[in-house]
């Protein structure tokens, strides 16, 4: 009745062109202006374009910073406001983009420096530690050795270069699979789920049981991680395999039922 729709091979197209404009709304504002207000926007806009952003926002902040109380963090996160760690991250976001090899040096843990040329896949900002890492491959004579994880607070230096490598790696992530049991107990399948968002994974819901069977993809390099954090579910999340990964999760609660008897 409306005139917008017109019907060709028994299929209703619409009558327009190009996509039409949808302006934000004022919730969609505000809530932008917020986000501008994370530290962790610097490390993609300076402080001019967020002014003018802000300004062509023209907003209230849907909420403040100390609005929000995050538990289960540590406490010694990234410096998001540090000129160097910044100017890391946008070259690490460059050369991902451009497929470009970059020399990187960082630091050990045991304090060794470090200094390769990688090709960096992706940037992963993990919640729990409140960090940033980046997944690369290592590079001799423009090919790859091997892959790694390197934290970018433990960056020292980065420097771009022109250097394609013959064969670009997209996906170089080794993935393992584990199946877990959820009861139907603190609403645990719905904080695991959103513990676990970032990760592939499939469900099967039992109503009756009000149990849920499911099995996630991780990075092996994350695993540790992944362990810490299925622990914090308590009794409530069971491993059901593989059995290597469930012998781990033993061995800790072992550890930590030692501790506890001393």
């Amino acid at each position: 009745g409306y005139s917008l729709l017109k019907k060709e091979d028994s299929v209703y197209k619409s009558i327009l062109k190009k996509e039409p404009h949808i302006p934000l709304t004022s919730l969609e504002k505000a809530w932008l202006c917020a986000v501008l207000s994370d530290p962790r926007s610097g490390l993609f806009l300076d402080t001019e374009q967020k002014s003018q952003l802000a300004e062509l926002l023209g907003a209230k902040k849907l909420y403040q910073r100390n609005f929000l109380n995050c538990f289960d963090q540590y406490s010694d996160g990234d410096d998001f406001h540090d000129p160097q760690y910044i100017q890391h991250f946008r070259d690490i976001l460059s050369a991902i983009h451009g497929k470009k090899l970059i020399k990187i040096s960082f630091q050990t843990r045991k304090d060794n420096r470090i200094t390769h040329y990688f090709l960096p896949t992706k940037i992963e900002y993990s919640a729990k530690n409140n960090k940033f890492r980046v997944y690369v491959n290592r590079y001799q004579k423009r090919r790859m050795v091997d892959s790694g994880i390197i934290n970018l607070s433990q960056v020292t230096l980065t420097k771009l270069t022109d250097i394609t490598p013959e064969s670009f790696l997209a996906v170089t992530d080794k993935k393992k699979q584990a199946k877990i049991k959820i009861l139907n107990e603190r609403n645990a399948v719905n904080r695991f789920m959103l513990e676990f968002a970032e990760l592939e994974k499939d469900s099967v819901f039992d109503e009756d049981s009000g149990e849920c069977m499911v099995s996630i993809k991780y990075d092996e390099q994350n695993e540790n991680e992944i362990i810490i954090r299925l622990l914090s579910f308590g009794p409530v999340v069971e491993v059901l395999s593989p059995y290597d990964f469930r012998r781990k999760i033993k061995e800790r609660v072992d550890r930590q039922l030692a501790l506890m008897k001393k």
